[in-house]
């Protein structure tokens, strides 16, 4: 099965991911062009978060650059990725053109009980994709090259709300300490400021 267009490759692959989760005692939900760092072209097509275990995953797709492919999963540092053509599948790139034998491998890898490829909300910008996404819904629209996508301030503030609305409003220390967002001080309190208005 080949695809015109890595949007549709996207939507319709992440579509497939969701249903591997079925019974395996993940609680997946996907979330589109969510920011990796901190300026606006920086986005993991898709970011599947499991609120049970409290783990994340990110996802690059392409549809038929591979060097393109790995130097992306790379670069964001915790990205897996899946490209619309047939290759021998490595610890962090997977073919993906329809065939069962795909499917069961991904299967395999990323919905086992006792994956390594999940990472914990504790690590990276983790606390800050769980505050942020953890009550969102599903959202597909991942894979595009233009368009409204949102900045990784923007997200940001928008965990220091959920976090807020969940223990009520914490001080700017323990705000800061528990989304670790790796901002400094001084840009940490500006975005609090904002959103303690």
């Amino acid at each position: 099965m080949k695809y015109d267009s890595e949007h549709k490759f996207c939507v319709e692959t992440t579509k497939m991911l969701l249903g591997l989760f079925v019974g395996t005692g993940r609680e997946v939900t996907c979330h589109a062009e969510v920011p990796w760092g901190y300026f606006s072209n920086e986005q993991y097509d898709m970011l599947l978060l499991d609120t049970k275990k409290k783990e994340y995953l990110a996802v690059e797709y392409k549809l038929s650059d591979l060097s393109s492919l790995k130097h992306q999963t790379k670069v964001g540092g915790c990205a897996i990725g899946i490209i619309n053509t047939k290759t021998p599948p490595t610890s962090w790139i997977y073919g993906y053109t329809g065939r069962d034998i795909e499917i069961e491998h991904i299967a395999k890898m990323l919905a086992g009980r006792h994956s390594d490829m999940w990472h914990s909300i504790y690590s990276g910008f983790g606390m800050i994709y769980y505050w942020a996404y953890k009550n969102e819904p599903n959202n597909f629209d991942g894979g595009i090259t233009s368009g409204e996508r949102e900045g990784f301030a923007s997200m940001y503030m928008r965990a220091i709300r959920n976090l807020h609305k969940h223990y009520g409003k914490l001080d700017f220390m323990l705000t800061h300490a528990a989304l670790n967002s790796g901002y400094s001080m001084t840009t940490s309190k500006k975005y609090y400021a904002k959103v303690s208005r």
